[in-house]
């Protein structure tokens, strides 16, 4: 995995996080964990929401013994102009007495290790992020219980060319143009085909329960009317991250 190249990419989201309607951070310190956040688009069901996105950096890690170096020989087509390389370094490690007659290609064949873990195609950006939504949301390509995505940018139609930024741009401009012939929800894609404004109302719905973020005033005047003190209702939802359910239990525990 190139980690510079992903922490220009996030300094890129960054400078223009207000005006793109998408963000990208890390999650704690593990570069290989990212959250994204997205806009819902104006003229939608989702518009007013703001959408949390799981991101999985995918990465493999090598071993840097000679005799683990390469034991499967992968499709040519992964490797492109590596392929020479591939298959003598492929010899050599697998013929460890080489290593003893000229020591020095022992060092060659830690440096490939190196070199194919750098480059591999199985890392980012070679394979595309993992991403699924963490915000509840009712659409044909994204399925309502477990948030997985069905994007062909997200999987076949991936390129190194491409970005999490793109990514998420593209899952921005899914909510603008579902597509419920390739459907990751079988039965939000048969309401859309068959009853739309019923569709349309029930992703609002989901939208303002799910991905609208309520004043604090209305929080507060929620948990006073419960009967709490506002002290202790303020107290309690900067525990929670503003969250208004978390907050009303930790009140209700004492």
């Amino acid at each position: 995995m190139s980690l510079a190249r992903l922490r220009k990419e996030l300094m890129d989201i960054e400078v223009d996080k207000d005006t793109s309607g998408v963000y990208a951070r890390v999650r704690g310190d593990d570069m290989t964990k990212l959250v994204g956040t997205l806009k819902g688009p104006e003229d939608t069901p989702y518009a007013g929401g703001v959408f949390v996105v799981d991101i999985q950096i995918p990465q493999q890690v090598r071993h840097f013994l000679p005799t683990d170096l390469l034991p499967v020989a992968p499709p040519l087509a992964q490797l492109g102009p590596c392929v020479p390389f591939y298959y003598i370094f492929y010899f050599l490690a697998h013929f460890p007495i080489t290593h003893i007659t000229f020591p020095p290609l022992f060092f060659f064949s830690v440096l490939f290790t190196f070199v194919s873990a750098v480059f591999d195609p199985k890392q980012y950006p070679f394979e595309p992020p993992k991403m699924k939504f963490e915000t509840r949301m009712w659409h044909p390509n994204v399925s309502s219980q477990t948030g997985a995505i069905c994007l062909d940018i997200l999987k076949d139609k991936w390129s190194p060319a491409l970005t999490i930024k793109t990514a998420l741009v593209s899952l921005q401009a899914l909510l603008s143009a579902p597509e419920p012939d390739d459907p990751q929800d079988a039965e939000v894609a048969n309401m859309f085909k068959s009853d739309k404004p019923k569709y349309e109302r029930t992703a609002a719905e989901w939208t303002a329960t799910y991905a609208t973020k309520q004043d604090d005033t209305q929080k507060m005047s929620y948990l006073t009317g419960m009967g709490f003190p506002e002290q202790q209702c303020r107290a309690a939802l900067q525990a929670s991250g503003g969250d208004q359910q978390q907050a009303l239990e930790a009140l209700l525990s004492g």
